[in-house]
């Protein structure tokens, strides 16, 4: 694998709602995870990379 396409990070479930309504797309429910709990983020140009780590924090 040369690069990894998405990220999965556990987020409250109601800024996982937002998140995912602000950045259609780019995040989405968490793939092979609880989708309440989880989303799947983009790891491309779409997403600035502080905001993946602000995410992840």
């Amino acid at each position: 694998i040369e690069e990894f396409e998405f990220i999965n990070l556990k987020v409250d479930p109601e800024e996982s709602l937002k998140l995912q309504d602000k950045y259609a797309g780019s995040i989405k429910p968490g793939y092979h995870m609880n989708k309440k709990h989880w989303i799947s983020a983009t790891l491309d140009e779409s997403l600035p990379d502080d905001f993946i780590e602000s995410l992840s924090s």
